[in-house]
């Protein structure tokens, strides 16, 4: 029996979370070898809020408020910190994804002994995007000299985000492979990163999660593996459509900036 840990991040998106939960519930009933826990970690303000009820028979679920935003992985490490040590895999995520029924079935099929993060294909049907392999190779600090200025900038940031779109859709999925870091939407740790990296503690507010994940997956010894057969759909950012890109822009730049000074001077 595995013991994994699901913890999902909401803000304002509950019927999201019920298909999401749905699709834990529906994976784990057809793999008896594991038990799954969803903690949901919501930072939807007080006044509304909405309690989540545990009628669920395959999932345990119990719900956090942090009614200030904490911020994505804010929230999520605030159970992570206390709780992942106990056990085998555990997960962070967003809430507008849906898991495939075969999901933990083929996920115990693979060999972790040198695994630290795992990468599902992640298909975004919004912009019919395969997400993952995310990054292929560790940026350099010319990387961080360009993000800076695109992030600087609204008119280059708007060009920038189209023809990284126009560049990444219709790919064909790639097969199974090592990359730099796995798309940040659903990230899915193994015990041999929970091991070495028990505690996390994210600089900043929203961003750049990613390549904080890579940084610690590396100096962890461990490898960040893309597999395929993981299926998950991604039905499109519904924690951040309503803020405006100004403000995505200076969050952006922030996480940038201090996980340059952390990791790549």
């Amino acid at each position: 029996m595995k013991h994994i840990l699901l913890i999902c991040v909401t803000y304002r998106s509950y019927g999201q979370l019920s298909d999401f939960l749905f699709s834990v519930e529906s994976a784990a009933a057809l793999c008896p070898d594991v038990h799954v826990d969803v903690a949901i970690t919501d930072n939807t303000p007080k006044e509304e809020s909405v309690s989540v009820c545990d009628d669920y028979n395959h999932i345990s679920i119990k719900q956090y408020h942090f009614y200030d935003n904490l911020g994505y992985l804010g929230a999520a490490q605030q159970i992570y910190n206390h709780n992942a040590a106990q056990y085998d895999f555990c997960a962070i995520s967003n809430v507008d994804l849906t898991l495939a029924p075969d999901f933990f079935s083929l996920l115990l099929t693979i060999d972790t002994n040198t695994i630290g993060w795992i990468a599902p294909d992640i298909y975004t049907i919004s912009d019919d995007r395969h997400e993952n392999p995310y990054m292929l190779s560790r940026p350099s600090k010319f990387n961080f000299f360009i993000w800076n200025i695109i992030y600087s900038s609204q008119f280059i940031n708007k060009i920038y985000n189209i023809l990284h779109k126009l560049k990444r859709e219709n790919h064909p999925t790639p097969s199974h492979q090592d990359i730099y870091a796995a798309h940040g939407s659903f990230m899915l740790f193994t015990k041999n990163f929970i091991s070495t990296q028990p505690v996390l503690s994210f600089p900043t507010f929203l961003y750049g999660e990613e390549i904080y994940m890579a940084e610690l997956t590396r100096l962890s010894g461990l490898k960040v593996v893309f597999a395929p057969q993981l299926k998950i759909r991604n039905t499109g950012h519904v924690n951040m459509s309503a803020i405006p890109q100004t403000q995505r822009s200076k969050w952006s730049k922030e996480s940038l900036i201090a996980l340059r000074n952390a990791y790549f001077k």
